[in-house]
């Protein structure tokens, strides 16, 4: 026993050790990270952008598209939705469809010379209601307030986008 008493002291004190030196490599990683500054971070946005991970009755939990390599956590928010949230699906229009639309937009722009006008949008609204929302959907939320750091926000407005066919879903007809 007295033999064995030694190596366990040295097998504790050699894991100890690699503990705090992967401690200090890490923080010192972040430190520098932090003073390069790669990605600046804002110090107020009232946006979140990611996909929809969970749906609880009026509240999504959003996997946020910016996620820090150094946190273990997943960065997931909250985001409550309330009755004056608006929701839109946004679809690409055709690429035809909406050069037809700009030849429009620059025939009327050069008769009207006093009304302002704007030029049309590459994409299609569609009004959408709650309980439209999937799992695994891309969404773009306007928060009420702050969302830099926030865990929980209430969203005024969420742009939910169209997710291009996957072969398990697309269909084709044969004739």
């Amino acid at each position: 026993m007295r033999k064995a008493l030694p190596f366990v002291f040295i097998v504790i004190a050699v894991a100890a050790g690699w503990q705090l030196g992967r401690w200090q490599a890490l923080e010192s990683a972040k430190a520098r990270l932090a003073a390069y500054q790669l990605l600046p971070v804002p110090l107020d946005s009232k946006n979140v952008f990611g996909t929809i991970a969970d749906i609880d009755g009026s509240t999504l939990s959003i996997r946020t598209s910016y996620t820090n390599p150094l946190e273990d956590a997943a960065n997931i928010v909250s985001v409550a939705i309330t009755d004056s949230t608006t929701i839109e699906g946004v679809e690409m229009k055709t690429q035809k469809v909406f050069d037809a639309e700009i030849q429009n937009f620059a025939k009327t722009a050069k008769t009207s010379s006093t009304t302002p006008l704007s030029p049309p949008e590459p994409f299609l609204r569609q009004a959408l209601k709650a309980s439209d929302l999937l799992v695994g959907q891309s969404v773009s939320v306007i928060t009420a307030e702050n969302a830099v750091g926030a865990r929980r926000v209430t969203a005024v407005s969420i742009l939910v986008s169209a997710q291009p066919p996957t072969a398990a879903t697309s269909t084709t007809k044969s004739d």
